[in-house]
C-alpha cells in the first residue's frame, strides 16, 4: 500500500493522471479488503486531486466525500491532514472560502498534532512543520 501511494502521488506530481489513476485505484481496492482506512482515504484523496486537475468538480466531491467519510470515528491522522488538504483545495477552487478555510485549519491541527508527537525531536518536528504546509493547499 505505501508503494501504491507514493507511486500515485509521483504521478500526480508529473502531472500524469492517467497513470496516477491507476495507482490510487489499485490503493483503494488493496486497503478496501483489510479495511485499511488511512490508505483507503489516501487512495480516495488522490483520485479526488485527479478530478481537481481534470476539473471535473462532482466527481472530485464524490471522491472527497468517500475520503471524509472513511476517516469518521478512525484515528488516521498521517490520512486526515492529506485530506483536510485536498478538502480545502477543492472548496477553494469551487470559490467556498468558508469551507476551505475550515478544511485548511482542520488540516493545520492535525499536522500541530503529529508534529507535537515526536516530543524533544526538533529537528524532525521542524522538518514536519516545513514540510506540510496546510495555508496554500500546496500538499494537497
Amino acid at each position: 500500500m505505501p508503494l501504491r501511494h507514493a507511486l500515485g502521488e509521483y504521478w500526480l506530481s508529473q502531472a500524469a493522471l492517467e497513470p496516477a489513476r491507476q495507482e490510487a485505484k489499485c490503493l483503494c481496492e488493496l486497503a478496501a479488503q483489510p479495511g485499511e482506512r488511512t490508505y483507503l482515504a489516501l487512495g480516495k484523496s488522490a483520485l479526488a486531486k485527479i478530478a481537481l486537475a481534470e476539473q471535473q468538480w462532482e466527481q472530485a466531491e464524490s471522491e472527497l466525500s468517500q475520503a471524509l467519510a472513511v476517516l469518521e470515528g478512525a484515528e488516521a491522522p498521517l490520512a486526515a491532514w492529506r485530506v483536510y488538504a485536498t478538502a480545502a483545495q477543492l472548496y477553494e477552487q469551487r470559490g467556498r472560502s468558508m469551507e476551505a478555510w475550515q478544511y485548511r485549519t482542520r488540516s493545520a491541527a492535525v499536522r500541530t498534532q503529529l508534529a507535537d508527537s515526536l516530543g524533544n525531536a526538533l529537528e524532525l518536528r521542524q522538518s514536519l512543520l516545513a514540510y506540510l504546509p496546510v495555508a496554500s493547499g500546496a500538499d494537497a
